[in-house]
């Protein structure tokens, strides 16, 4: 009886191998390239997200106030001019800034508001134009009103001085705060302010809560 020696690697004169190892390589070469293309695609989002946010709201235009409110640019000042509020305690003015979704996703602007820094000059009271639909590219005037209040605890000099406000947004349903900085300084004081109650005599007062 003659014997025939068989190659295992020709699988056109013989039979097929079986087991474990047949068929194998091509398995475990296709699963590290899925997982080298999903990094890359998250890379790739990534730096996406990073260069273009999706929600990004930057100043529009000039920053005005009502009718009532005394105001000014005085673009002497510094590099980058100031607006001014003149304190009379117990009256209110409308500060409107027009802002821009410069991301591409909509956002809906919920609301706007000064830094919560203890006894500020102007007091929130209220908001007007939100809630309001951003399309990506859009513009859009929100309003925050404000109150003149705790004079007592500053000296007839002092300046409370505002860089940015904070404006919050709802991306299909996600919240987000963007201090979106102004064109130029808003800046609260008074040579003299009016009607101002008895002054504090400790400045820290306020912070004992009276």
């Amino acid at each position: 009886m003659s014997h025939m020696l068989v190659d295992p690697t020709d699988t056109t004169t013989g039979p097929a191998l079986s087991g474990p190892d047949r068929g194998a390589s091509p398995v475990r070469g296709r699963r590290p390239r899925r997982w080298a293309l999903a990094g890359a695609v998250a890379v790739a989002l990534g730096v996406a997200l990073w260069l273009v946010p999706p929600v990004a709201l930057t100043q529009a235009g000039d920053v005005t106030f009502d009718d009532g409110a005394v105001n000014r640019t005085i673009e002497e000042f510094d590099a980058r001019g100031m607006y001014t509020l003149r304190y009379v305690h117990g009256d209110e003015a409308e500060v409107r800034i027009p802002v821009r979704n410069d991301g591409w996703l909509p956002a809906t602007v919920t609301g706007v508001a000064f830094d919560g820094r203890p006894a500020p000059m102007i007091v929130p009271s209220g908001t007007a134009g939100t809630p309001v639909d951003l399309a990506p590219g859009e513009t859009a005037t929100v309003a925050i009103r404000v109150r003149f209040d705790n004079c007592e605890y500053y000296t007839e000099r002092a300046v409370d001085l505002y860089r940015a406000v904070a404006v919050t947004t709802s991306t299909f349903g996600l919240a987000r705060t963007h201090d979106v900085v102004l064109d130029h300084d808003l800046a609260v004081r008074s040579a003299v302010m009016t009607t101002c109650p008895d002054r504090v005599s400790d400045r820290g007062a306020f912070l004992r809560g009276g």
